[in-house]
């Protein structure tokens, strides 16, 4: 095998780097290519033969046992290379169809470890009947590979979106691996509390099939579009931090709040509306209440719920004591981290806002009857004398409705 790659960024490949070659089924070929770098991989070119590799400074070259090299590093003209495409999902290079009559591509660059992936592959030499539904895939050669870390789907099958498309889609559901995602050992199974669906990886495609994947994977699709050709694209499998907020800033004594989290790697089952739990305390109750938030849509991975003030009643369910002037906390323990935090780590991540109008502290207290006197309290009239003490005295009145306001001067 002879065979060279253009490194990631189109960077120089650096002397002893690590590269990963794979055995695809390309009639004894092989593929090279970095299943799990962080950005998209470039081109790479191969030609079948045995074959061992060297890294060196500038140019990472591939030579077969008779020391036959490719020169040009960024593109070599060698017309004995076979080309290799390398998709990079939703940024597919525009000529790649017109080159190689097809391409690989993922519905998102990144996704998190429960998602539904979906899957397009353009191939139009495949569309073998102009008046049918074809599908790709499912057979020994012209087989569509997907893969992560963790499990491969081998023969995937994907089918046409209509007759006469030549475009092939189906969908592949990450199943995550075995971790108690909201920390809470009461939810889930297990004696760990497992909150991820529990399913094993398999399926034959265009739809039900599901893949294990790490906290910090990928997801590979290849496609043999024809012997000696084959299209490849990687998408990264990621956690992320969440995020917590209030709706509003501020609200009156007697309204009810939304609080919204916003957390991909909760949505835990992306066929179904998922939960989890949220705490909610203010100045006047801060033990407060624990509050159901829930996804607002099918895999959207935001999450919402409401919570009601009162100033008379007891915190209860979705009910929050709180007085004028209180500050209300929202407080979510993010279990699925991404580095460099561990599996194991967890973080609280807090929002805030105010029961109350938030008002300027100068517009808070009313002054009025502005006197100036002397030491002895009595009217200065309209001449200070120099060096002369005098008071400024003025009557000052708490215009807030329900909050006492506490002051040192105000000049």
């Amino acid at each position: 095998m002879l065979g060279i790659i253009k490194s990631v960024k189109d960077a120089p490949v650096a002397a002893g780097v690590s590269l990963v070659l794979v055995v695809m089924a390309l009639t004894g070929s092989a593929l090279l290519f970095l299943p799990h770098a962080d950005e998209a991989v470039a081109d790479y070119y191969y030609h079948t033969s045995t074959t061992t590799m060297t890294a060196v400074p500038n140019e990472a070259i591939i030579k077969d046992k008779t020391g036959i090299q490719i020169q040009d590093v960024f593109g070599g003209t060698n017309t004995e290379n076979k080309k290799i495409m390398q998709s990079s999902g939703a940024d597919d290079d525009d000529d790649n169809d017109e080159r190689y009559g097809g391409f690989v591509s993922f519905d998102k660059k990144v996704f998190s470890w429960t998602d539904k992936v979906h899957i397009t592959i353009v191939a139009p030499d495949h569309n073998f009947n102009k008046n049918a539904i074809d599908t790709i895939g499912d057979k020994e050669y012209n087989s569509v590979k997907v893969s992560t870390r963790e499990s491969t789907l081998k023969e995937y099958r994907l089918t046409e979106t209509g007759s006469n498309t030549g475009i092939f889609t189906g969908e592949v559901t990450l199943i995550g691996f075995d971790h108690n995602a909201d920390g809470d050992l009461q939810t889930g199974l297990g004696s760990r509390g497992y909150d991820n669906p529990q399913r094993s990886p398999g399926g034959n495609g265009p739809a039900g099939g599901y893949l294990t994947a790490g906290r910090d994977d990928a997801i590979t699709v290849s496609f043999e579009y024809t012997d000696g050709h084959t299209i490849v694209s990687t998408a990264l499998i990621r956690w992320n931090t969440a995020q917590v907020q209030w709706l509003e800033s501020t609200y009156s004594v007697s309204s009810t709040a939304t609080i919204r989290v916003v957390d991909p790697d909760m949505n835990l089952n992306p066929e179904s509306i998922d939960s989890f739990e949220v705490d909610v305390w203010s100045d006047s109750d801060p033990v407060g209440i624990t509050l159901a938030v829930t996804e607002k849509n099918q895999a959207s991975g935001i999450f919402e719920g409401s919570v009601t003030f009162s100033t008379t009643d007891k915190s209860s369910g979705h009910r929050l004591r709180v007085a004028e002037g209180d500050t209300i906390t929202a407080s979510y323990t993010d279990s699925t981290l991404p580095e460099p935090y561990t599996t194991a780590d967890k973080h609280d991540i807090p929002a805030t806002s105010q029961i109350g109008l938030t008002v300027n502290p100068l517009e808070r207290v009313r002054a009025s009857n502005i006197n100036i006197k002397d030491a002895l309290g009595m009217d200065v009239g309209n001449e200070i004398s120099t060096g002369q003490q005098v008071q400024v005295m003025k009557h000052l009145t708490n215009i807030q409705e329900q909050r006492s306001q506490s002051f040192v001067y105000i000049v």
